[in-house]
């Protein structure tokens, strides 16, 4: 599927790996009514399926405004209210600037897989096999010598 916004295209493809469906995302995503539309349509179709785990694939993305933050929340609460998840794979260092800021990066779930680190870093890491997934650690909780409680 192809979704055009004032000569932006941004090509949507899928594919299903178990109960999990892969939604690849290539070109420029500048949300506009046309697209903002395609992609909340289609995320309906997979909740009303049952689908409801999903994972974004944000690796072939060339740009992204900042209403991209706006249709991320919205398909992750979506999905959350479902009884879902949604997953952001491969965001570009750009994309993840705007997830941070936005504070999306602190309540869902971002993976790259190997590969696309190994682009990311232009060939500089060692290629390895498997998933790398990025958590915000838990701040540490130390007890302070003679404080409350004492």
């Amino acid at each position: 599927m192809i979704a055009c916004y004032k000569g932006h295209t941004m090509e949507i493809t899928q594919t299903v790996r178990g109960s999990t469906t892969i939604i690849r995302l290539r070109g420029r995503w500048v949300c506009g009514y046309d697209l903002r539309t395609e992609l909340r349509a289609h995320i309906q179709r997979l909740t009303e399926a049952g689908q409801v785990e999903v994972e974004l694939d944000l690796g072939g993305v060339t740009f992204a405004d900042s209403t991209v933050m706006g249709e991320i929340a919205s398909t992750h609460i979506t999905l959350q209210r479902r009884g879902g998840r949604l997953t952001l794979l491969n965001p570009t260092p750009r994309m993840f600037r705007l997830l941070a800021v936005s504070r999306l990066a602190s309540v869902i779930d971002i993976r790259h897989d190997a590969e696309s680190l190994t682009a990311a870093w232009n060939g500089s890491a060692v290629p390895f096999q498997g998933v790398v997934e990025l958590k915000t650690p838990a701040p540490a909780l130390t007890a302070v010598p003679g404080g409350p409680g004492r």
